[in-house]
């Protein structure tokens, strides 16, 4: 399915990005803070990355386009977010979370795997 443009992922999804996404692209660097352990308060070394901290949006979402300003060194989270999926489905609101558990429930009870890659997710 092709993007609408809305932005309703960037300005709703959780953008955690890690140290080869900083490589890829340096202006993020100014927008992130290491995502912290919940139980120390403190970053859990390297493989815990970092998080974009936005309060209304990715800052990387040009207001008036819709578009990404970074589209092609965007981090690896917004490559693997699918249009049309239900997480995007979601975001944009035409389905609840209540379709997405059930599926989820569904999907467990067939015993069938689930992963990060929207095919067979919680989101799926």
């Amino acid at each position: 399915m092709e993007c609408k443009r809305c932005g309703k992922c960037c300005l709703r999804m959780i953008i955690e990005i890690d140290q080869d996404d900083l490589d890829r692209e340096p202006m993020l660097a100014g927008y992130v803070r290491p995502i912290k352990n919940p139980y120390t308060g403190q970053p859990d070394g390297p493989g815990w990355g970092y998080a974009v901290t936005h309060v209304e949006g990715c800052p990387m979402l040009d207001e008036k386009t819709r578009e990404c300003l970074i589209w092609e060194t965007r981090p690896k989270v917004c490559r693997q977010f699918e249009p049309g999926s239900n997480q995007c489905r979601w975001m944009r609101g035409e389905i609840s979370l209540d379709r997405i558990r059930e599926t989820r429930d569904k999907i467990r009870a067939d015993g069938l795997p689930y992963d990060i890659d929207g095919r067979h997710s919680i989101f799926l």
